[in-house]
């Protein structure tokens, strides 16, 4: 995620929180203010999708992204109904930050 991050870290509005695994990552967002999660397919303690299931129920108003290695189709399947904004490869980049930021921006703006 190092290049997420950097683009991240140069965004005023944006502060970053890292965590290491999925629990302390839902501890984390059942404090209020959490807009976005980005989590891996697969964290050391919990999958991605299991993760934006309890995500779902602690803290509906949080969007997620999730890092994923399934196709577009695949993953639509996968995720169907658990309101993720978008999939991300494996190492996102900066152009891929930038889309999910305006993502974000057009959902909390509406």
């Amino acid at each position: 995620f190092k290049e997420m991050i950097s683009y991240f870290e140069h965004q005023t509005e944006i502060d970053i929180i890292q965590v290491k695994s999925g629990k302390h990552a839902l501890d984390m967002i059942s404090k209020p203010l959490v807009h976005l999660a980005v989590i891996d397919e697969n964290t050391e303690d919990i999958s991605g999708i299991e993760f934006v299931k309890k995500l779902v129920l602690i803290s509906p108003m949080t969007n997620s992204a999730m890092v994923s290695s399934l196709s577009e189709h695949e993953f639509h399947e996968a995720t169907e109904g658990l309101g993720i904004l978008m999939s991300l490869p494996s190492k996102p980049d900066t152009r891929q930050a930038e889309l999910l930021l305006e993502r974000l921006k057009s959902i909390l703006l509406v």
